[in-house]
This record gives C-alpha cells, sequence and structure tokens, in this order.
C-alpha cells in the first residue's frame, strides 16, 4: 500500500543503529495525520543492493505519495580514506545520497513515474549544503519538526500561504524554520511506529535537549550559541519516553541526541535527580562531551559514571594551545590529558572514550600538528579511539547560499585563511591538499598502531548485532575474522529488515505473494544467518 511520506535513512557504517531525526519528522507527520513509512539502512542498500531501493520504491510510492525523502545526515560512504579523498561536487555519491548519477536519474524517473507531483526532497544535517542539482526537487533545512508539516500541507493544498525559496537549479528551499521556534520540543517524543520493526532490546536514538551552548568557530548549526535552560526536553516527558521503549521494546540502552550533554551541572543533576534514579532499570547512554567542562566541574565525572554513561565523544580538535583557544578550546594540552587520565582512572572499561582532532586550525603548522598526532597515535595515550579530521573549509564563493555559517565561513580571512586553486591555506601556510594528506598518512599509522579499536558511538550498533560490552571492547576493526563475522551478522539482519518492511501491511494482513517476515528478532542475528543458511539450501 503507497503512503503519504516516504522517508530513507541510516549510517555509514557496519554496525546497525537507527538516527533520530527521520523518526522524528515521521513521529509530527503521523500525528497530523499522514502515513509515512522510514526505511533505515539506505547507505547499505544503495551500496549493494540498488535493485532493493527500486523494491522498495514500487513497494511504497503510489499516486497519493505527496514526497520521497533522504535524511542525509550519516550517508557516507563507508571507507574513511575515501570520505578524506572525496571531493567531487558533480558526483551525488560525494555529497551524501550515496547514488551516482545514472542510478540516481533511475531512481527520480521511477519515483515520477509513479507518483508525477511527488516531490524528491533532502533533509538532515546535509541538506543546507544544496547541490543534489537534478535529483532533488527540495531542501528541508534544520530541525523539521514544524517545516515538514507545513510543507506536507501544502503539497496536499491545504497551506496555500505556505512560505519558501527557490533555489538557482529551480529546487525548493524550506528553511525559514531552521530551528522549529514554534515547536514545544520540550514535551515532545520519538514515537516508534510498527512499521519501524524495532528489535527486542534493540538500543535506540533519543533526544535529550536541543542546540549548544557554545560557538566554536568552525561549527555551523542552527542551535549554536543558545542558553543552558533552552531546549532541554521535560524530566517527566523524557522519563515516560525512556519507560516506554523499555515496556514495548526492553531497550535499556541509547544513542544520546545532545550536542553537550555536560553544558551544566544543573543539568546532569536534573537528570539524576528526576529521570535514572526514578526509573525501575538501568539504562547505559553514548553522548558527546566537552573535556573542559569536566575539568572546570570535575564532579560530573562520576555523576555521568552513575547516570549510566557507556561511552562519550570528546571534541578535543588539536593539542596545540594556540590553536585550540583560537576556536574557544582553551583547555591546555597538559590539563586536557590530565582530565583523559583521569576519567580513564575514574570509569575504567566501563566507559568507551573517543576523540575528535582536526588539522589545519589557525596556528597549526605541519610542525606542530606531527607533534600532537605522534601523541595521540601511541597505544598508551588515554582514549579508546581518535577520529582526525581534514579542516573543511570552503571558499566565500562556495558559501554564499549556505543558510547559516561558521565563524570560519563568515570571515575567512580574518581567521587567517587565504583561498587558491587548492582550497584555503591558514596563517601558518598549511594547505588544503597537505592537511588531507596527513590525516590519511596518520589514519595508516594510528591503524597500524592500535588496530582501531570500535569508537563511543559504535558500541550501540554492535550491541544491535549480538555483541557483548566484553566482546565490544576486546574487537579490533583490522581484525579479518571479526569484520568478516560483523558484516555476516548485519546483511543477515539487514535481509530480515528489508523482508519485515516490504511485508508490513499495516497489521491489516499481508501483501499478496510476500513471506510472512522471518519470526527471528533482529538482536538474534546469529539464529537469523543459520535461518538464512538453511533457506538457501
Amino acid at each position: 500500500m503507497p503512503v503519504d511520506v516516504l522517508i530513507f535513512t541510516g549510517v555509514s557504517f557496519l554496525e546497525f543503529a537507527r538516527p533520530a531525526g527521520a523518526y522524528r519528522v515521521a513521529t509530527e507527520l503521523r500525528n497530523n495525520g499522514y502515513t509515512v513509512q522510514v526505511v533505515d539502512t539506505f547507505p547499505f542498500l544503495a551500496d549493494t543492493g540498488f535493485a532493493s531501493v527500486q523494491r522498495l520504491i514500487a513497494r511504497f510510492v503510489g499516486p497519493s505519495t505527496l514526497w520521497v525523502g533522504f535524511s542525509s545526515t550519516f550517508f557516507l560512504r563507508r571507507d574513511a580514506l575515501r570520505v578524506v579523498k572525496n571531493d567531487s561536487k558533480s558526483d551525488l555519491d560525494s555529497k551524501g545520497v550515496l547514488l551516482g548519477k545514472e542510478q540516481s536519474s533511475l531512481l527520480r524517473k521511477q519515483i515520477k513515474d509513479l507518483s508525477p507531483t511527488a516531490r524528491i526532497v533532502v533533509g538532515g544535517a546535509k541538506a543546507f549544503q544544496r547541490g543534489f542539482t537534478e535529483f532533488a526537487d527540495a531542501y528541508i533545512e534544520g530541525y523539521a519538526d514544524t517545516s515538514a508539516i507545513k510543507f506536507t500541507d501544502y503539497l496536499r493544498g491545504r497551506n496555500p500561504f505556505f512560505q519558501y525559496e527557490l533555489g538557482s537549479d529551480g529546487a525548493m528551499i524550506v528553511g525559514n524554520d531552521a530551528k522549529a521556534s514554534g515547536f514545544d520540543f520540550v514535551h515532545s517524543k520519538i514515537e516508534w511506529h510498527p512499521s519501524d520493526h524495532v528489535a527486542p532490546n534493540e538500543a535506540l536514538s533519543i533526544e535529550v535537549s536541543r542546540g549548544c551552548i557554545f560557538n566554536c568557530s568552525f561549527c555551523s548549526y542552527p542551535l549554536n550559541g543558545k542558553k543552558k535552560i533552552d531546549y532541554l526536553k521535560d524530566p517527566a516527558v523524557l522519563r515516560e519516553e525512556l519507560v516506554e521503549n523499555y515496556e514495548k521494546y526492553g531497550t535499556t540502552n541509547y544513542i544520546y541526541s545532545d550536542d553537550t550533554h555536560n553544558d551544566s551541572v544543573e543539568k546532569l543533576e536534573s537528570l539524576w535527580n528526576h529521570v535514572y534514579s526514578r526509573l525501575p532499570f538501568k539504562i547505559g547512554f553514548v553522548t558527546y562531551l566537552r573535556l573542559d567542562l569536566l575539568a572546570a566541574k570535575p564532579t560530573m565525572v562520576e555523576l555521568l559514571r552513575e547516570s549510566g554513561l557507556i561511552g562519550c565523544f570528546f571534541g578535543i580538535e588539536s593539542l596545540h594551545y594556540e590553536s585550540a583557544r583560537s576556536i574557544g578550546k582553551g583547555l591546555r594540552p597538559e590539563r586536557a590529558l590530565e582530565m583523559l587520565h583521569h576519567v580513564r582512572q575514574v570509569w575504567g572499561k566501563e566507559v568507551t572514550t573517543s576523540g575528535g582532532f582536526i588539522v589545519g586550525l589557525p596556528h597549526e603548522s605541519e610542525l606542530t600538528a606531527r607533534a600532537w598526532l605522534d601523541q595521540v597515535i601511541d597505544p598508551g595515550f588515554p582514549l579508546d579511539t581518535s577520529h582526525i579530521y581534514p579542516l573543511i573549509l570552503s571558499a566565500p564563493a562556495h558559501t554564499a547560499t549556505k543558510s547559516w555559517k561558521s565563524d570560519f565561513e563568515s570571515n575567512p580571512h580574518q581567521a587567517g585563511y587565504s583561498f587558491g586553486r587548492q582550497g584555503w591555506v591558514n596563517n601558518t601556510g598549511l594547505t588544503s591538499v597537505r592537511s588531507k594528506e596527513i590525516v590519511t598518512e596518520y589514519f595508516r599509522k594510528d591503524w597500524m598502531a592500535k588496530g582501531k579499536k570500535i569508537g563511543a558511538f559504535g558500541v550501540p550498533g554492535f550491541l544491535n548485532l549480538g555483541f557483548s560490552r566484553q566482546e565490544i571492547r576486546a574487537a579490533r576493526l583490522n581484525n579479518q575474522a571479526f569484520v568478516i563475522e560483523t558484516v555476516r551478522r548485519r546483511e543477515a539482519l539487514n535481509k530480515i529488515y528489508l523482508e519485515r518492511v516490504l511485508a508490513y501491511d499495516g497489521g491489516h494482513g499481508r501483501i499478496a505473494g510476500q513471506a510472512a517476515p522471518n519470526a527471528l528478532a533482529l538482536r538474534d542475528p546469529e539464529g537469523a544467518c543459520q535461518a538464512l543458511e538453511q533457506a538457501a539450501l
């Protein structure tokens, strides 16, 4: 049965985890009377099963379908080195759709043949970059809780005064309410639907708050610089959401959608007093943390552990003090290392710690970058995983149409950046091209030195594949046997999930000619693999 709205989402990683955005939008659409099918695992379908994408389009798109969306936030190729090197501006693959021009054209034609008036929409964190020329009819930028409803009402003929802009390629740009300012976020939930096929005990994504109280120079999101008290979910609503998910699915592990979870002691204490301490079960969660705030308020360290922290990502960015200070992260390197050792001592093996680093910030030279990169890749460095990236900064001419910009993008010359044919040059002479070469070099060195552990945000997704916490901590992504087993489990899960989505008929019976969904839980990949192997005999 065709639906009003079809949304593709997913993550481009080995593990299985559900991004929050598409399900949040689907919740609001359903609450406003629209039928919605969210299809997860799109990066894997695009990479290995384009025919499956076409089957899904044929299954859910019909004359009444209003739009087909692609939530681009985590659509990246899985080869990290390729992500660093891929600068093509003409290939949709590099933009986040994960399809080359030919497949994108085929997909667009199929959608338009089934529903000539349906719009193809790109949303998610990359929508504001636009550039999906010849594929997208519209971009929904920023938080889409209200704008997606207004857009859908417009397509249904219910909102004739809907406001939007037209891009240079003729695509609609829906970005006049990127902050969802009129939306009652504090009392909202993600309401998981039977068509989502959530598995027993599945780790899920959940929103705890929105936005960031900081405004780092290289970062550009609509709710940067918010106040501490803004966009915090009501503790009673959050507790109710956690209990509902536990009672329906047995869920106890979460990926927190929260840009800076420890932005204040008051927030963490409120969550403990009104949420965690009142739950009839203990949860585990992974989230983003600021290391300098832990240093300033060390009581947070134990409070986070007691609350259920199982993984965290620190945006450290650089261990060169002048560079870190230039972007608003003034924790001195020696103090940063002291805190990393301290949290490792307090949290032990209970918490997986990851850190993000950027090569190419102001005052960073190749010499200073190599000095701290050598520290970061040392096996004794007090982080489980380090994620090293080159600075991504476009010339002003390429960012003129962006809906919101970082300080670097607004005033690159003030930050010491100039631009040439091969990209940016910082105030020490380090270039964009050279930063990418350095990152590629140290990615390989880190891989060889440490064996590449599973990062903090990968933990819930590997739990969803049936690995234990002990197995996840011991795993190495350069261990061929582990990767083969992970791929085997993921492929089995993908097949079961896909068949369940295709066979679902709103709970009113099955589609003729379709097999009933496999009764195995997605959380039992070993059994699923055996069942699939037996079926193939």
